[in-house]
């Protein structure tokens, strides 16, 4: 059976775990006030915790000890032990909602509203839903924007319903219309998503009514909602990915009503974009690469990129990579050096010599980037895969057979035991060694190279495929 001290024990700790600095002190604050708190030894017993933080396992926190300094000179009580955590945790839970309300003023202002209503404060009722009704706080492309109209509007209608200007004002048109496009784009967004991740469930499943929306929306003035049309051109790259046309009106939406949508909600979208090119790149277009690095100079530019002012270490990765791929090396070097430290600190280092790294491979210089890839951490599967990925094309480009055949052995060790590599990335990279070999082992056989180059014509899944071709036209 549970010990149901133990539980309440791992849910205070598991909260205070994830408190910021900030967070604690308010928190601290908050507990000490009489009016969230009315038992002050509960404050007390929260001092006594957090004098092990943030590890939270030192022997004091084991509850003989708590209780002793809680109630010098008594008997040991467990009940009474566990009735602390028990407030602690319900005030902790109070606090994250009150932080939640105050930082969502959207949520805070219906929350308002009905508390108005419900009193039948009728003048600041109406002084607060017109400040809302004009509010642009939310942008159109934004379907939490249209939830909140129609929540502030549904308020409105149940305001009138007592009254007997509900004839008169009535405003059920736009509560109808709001909830309409609030589903209608959400009920898009999600299958979207579902559609994106297709090939990660089990099981398919059609969301329902689905297909009549769609069609509904060929010509209903609705699909002209930013909310709306985008995510029908998004379900309908994702369902028709050789519909092209679809995917440069999306691309040109986006760059052109940028403004209709949050930065949150715009990096969303983009990435669409670009799951869109890496596919086309998979499949054997290797002109998507430009749209790509057209695609990152966008929303580089216009900060979408940036979440909190920071870059993330795949963003940085990924950029450099498609701009070497590209042969722009003076811009990829420039970008990685200027970039550097707007990642995460402690990421910082480990990309900067990986890109770096990579930066000298693609210039053919492979001294330096011998060099630094020794300094590459194999913190994470991807630095582990590309690291030695990149290796194993040093040593091919140099012609180091011993070398190179040590490394395909223990390239492939590492495939088959570990388990944070996924089979799809276990199949690109163990056909970049089978495809390495065969391409080191017919160099100087014009027919056996002629050969491997119309067979890799069939093939899509392998790790730097154009590198392949690449060393097959040498």
């Amino acid at each position: 059976m549970n010990n149901p001290s133990a539980i309440k024990e791992n849910k205070v700790l598991s909260i205070l775990k994830t408190f910021t600095r900030k967070d604690l002190r308010l928190f601290g604050r908050f507990i000490r006030s009489p009016y969230f708190n009315w038992h002050p030894e509960v404050a007390t017993f929260y001092s006594l915790i957090m004098e092990d933080y943030p590890a939270f396992s030192s022997p004091q926190l084991e509850k003989r000890n708590i209780f002793k300094k809680l109630y010098p000179g008594r008997r040991f009580d467990d009940k009474t032990v566990r009735y602390q955590y028990t407030d602690l945790a319900r005030l902790l839970e109070k606090y994250l909602v009150s932080q939640q309300i105050e930082t969502n003023s959207s949520a805070f202002t219906q929350h308002l509203l009905e508390a108005h209503r419900q009193r039948n404060n009728i003048s600041q009722f109406r002084r607060l839903f017109l400040e809302r009704a004009s509010s642009t706080e939310l942008p159109p492309g934004d379907s939490g924007m249209h939830y909140h109209r129609f929540a502030a509007s549904e308020s409105y209608l149940n305001f009138l319903r007592p009254t007997e200007s509900r004839k008169k004002e009535s405003n059920i048109g736009q509560v109808m219309k709001s909830l309409d496009i609030f589903y209608i784009s959400k009920k898009l967004e999600l299958s979207c998503e579902m559609e994106n991740a297709k090939s990660l469930l089990d099981k398919t499943f059609e969301p329902y009514l689905l297909g009549e929306i769609t069609r509904s929306l060929e010509e209903h003035p609705y699909s002209q909602e930013a909310a709306v049309g985008v995510y029908l051109d998004i379900l309908k790259i994702l369902r028709e990915p050789e519909d092209e046309t679809t995917f440069e009106r999306f691309l040109k939406r986006l760059k052109d009503d940028e403004h209709s949508y949050t930065k949150p909600y715009l990096r969303e979208l983009y990435q669409y974009a670009l799951n869109f090119c890496i596919k086309k790149i998979n499949s054997g277009r290797p002109d998507y690469h430009l749209k790509i690095f057209d695609i990152y100079k966008i929303i580089l530019a216009n900060g979408v990129l940036m979440q909190n002012g920071t870059l993330s270490q795949w963003d940085y990765k990924n950029i450099v990579t498609v701009s070497l791929r590209l042969k722009n090396f003076q811009w990829a070097k420039s970008f990685i050096h200027e970039f550097k430290n707007r990642m995460p600190e402690a990421e910082m280092e480990n990309a900067f010599n990986y890109n770096m790294a990579n930066y000298y491979f693609r210039k053919n210089e492979f001294a330096p980037a011998l060099k630094l890839l020794k300094d590459v951490e194999f913190s994470d599967p991807v630095y582990q895969l590309d690291s030695r990925a990149m290796l194993l094309k040093i040593y091919a480009e140099q012609d180091d057979l011993d070398a190179l055949y040590y490394h395909f052995k223990a390239f492939r060790t590492f495939l088959e035991r570990n388990t944070l590599v996924s089979k799809f990335h276990k199949t690109l990279y163990g056909n970049l060694i089978r495809y390495t070999k065969k391409m080191v082992e017919a160099r100087g056989n014009k027919k056996a190279t002629q050969a491997l180059r119309l067979q890799l014509e069939d093939v899509t899944q392998v790790a730097d495929l154009q590198w392949l071709i690449s060393q097959l036209s040498l």
